[in-house]
């Protein structure tokens, strides 16, 4: 016998005393821990969604109990109701429009029982981890190694390919139609424009024709009245009766 196992004599039992194995006897392996190994690797673990509504309530939970602290505070200073009551509005206010821009804060903070806040919090962590390796939301563990998933995500990439080629080829035709419209209309403004042009041009000529022609017919109207005009007077000549009244005057001086 040793260490409480085994016979506490070995007389009259035809052994020596000493457990020993069986050799003789077919042992039957557990498959449970194998297959939940092959379990673990053709699915990756799964954490729990974090419920958002819990999340608020929470949050809205510790917005109260500040309030409910400032409100102790100011009664044992022994502050008016009216001022309590404005002052504590006032934080709540403050505290539920900062809510928005509120994170996780510190987890190590958290308490176990705060699954849901863990739960945010490993959702959280495992983004930015995925961001920083640059994995795709559907990639799965081993995907890489299944011949028939690669060829199937090959086939869907070719797919899609195809369907940005067709929607591409129909934006660059819808583009060419429209590009079509605009280069006709604007040749319809430039001939509109022209034709505006022409007849402002030829308006403007028959404006200066007529005033040519005016102008023609007011010269030859002053040389017509030039013509018909009576000589001017001569220069005026002294008289008999003017000069003996100057010699006269003379005289008499």
């Amino acid at each position: 016998m040793y260490n409480g196992i085994g016979l506490t004599t070995p007389r009259g039992s035809g052994t020596n005393g000493y457990v020993m194995r069986n050799l003789s006897t077919m042992r039957t392996f557990d498959s449970s821990a194998r297959d939940g190994a092959a379990a673990w690797d053709n699915t990756p673990p799964k954490y729990r969604e974090p419920d958002e509504g819990i999340l608020e309530h929470e949050r809205k939970r510790k917005v109260e109990v500040k309030c409910l602290e400032l409100r102790l505070e100011l009664e044992d200073k022994e502050v008016d109701d009216d001022k309590i009551e404005e002052e504590v509005d006032a934080l709540r206010q403050k505290l539920l429009a900062s809510l928005a821009n509120s994170s996780l804060g510190n987890v190590k903070s958290l308490k176990s029982s705060d699954t849901h806040a863990l739960a945010a919090a490993k959702k959280a962590e495992l983004d930015k981890m995925a961001r920083a390796l640059g994995t795709r939301r559907d990639y799965s563990e081993g995907d890489a190694f299944d011949r028939e998933k690669q060829e199937e995500n090959r086939i869907r990439r070719q797919a899609e390919r195809e369907e940005r080629d067709r929607h591409r080829e129909e934006e660059r035709a819808r583009y060419q139609a429209q590009k079509e419209k605009w280069e006709a209309e604007r040749k319809e403004r430039d001939r509109l424009r022209r034709r505006e042009e022409d007849k402002m041009r030829k308006m403007r000529e028959i404006d200066r024709e007529r005033d040519f022609r005016d102008k023609d017919r007011d010269r030859d109207v002053r040389d017509r009245d030039r013509e018909h005009m009576p000589p001017p007077p001569g220069p005026l000549r002294p008289t008999p009766s003017s000069t003996s009244t100057a010699r006269t005057s003379l005289t008499r001086s």
